[in-house]
């Protein structure tokens, strides 16, 4: 899941179901902050574990690890309203 700014593939094998308030809120807030430190010429990581419950096609949240110059960060982003 690495956005057209990252160089992520534009194709499907790069694309999961995201409600609209998590892809325009809470994941961009993260994205944001990996594009400012890439612009400061900082080291970027990112790992992305998409979670499903049941039969469903649509991820029930993300867990987020990243690190911004040594420093990790884990995020939880849940898909399901909450």
């Amino acid at each position: 899941m690495a956005g057209d700014r990252f160089g992520g593939s534009p194709k499907l094998d790069n694309l999961v179901s995201q409600l609209s308030g998590v892809n325009l809120s809470n994941y961009k807030i993260l994205e944001n902050e990996w594009a400012n430190a890439l612009m400061e010429k900082k080291r970027v990581t990112v790992n992305v574990d998409i979670q499903y419950k049941g039969n469903s096609l649509r991820p029930d949240h993300f867990v987020i690890q990243y690190e911004i110059d040594g420093i990790k960060k884990v995020e939880k982003i849940y898909n399901t309203g909450k």
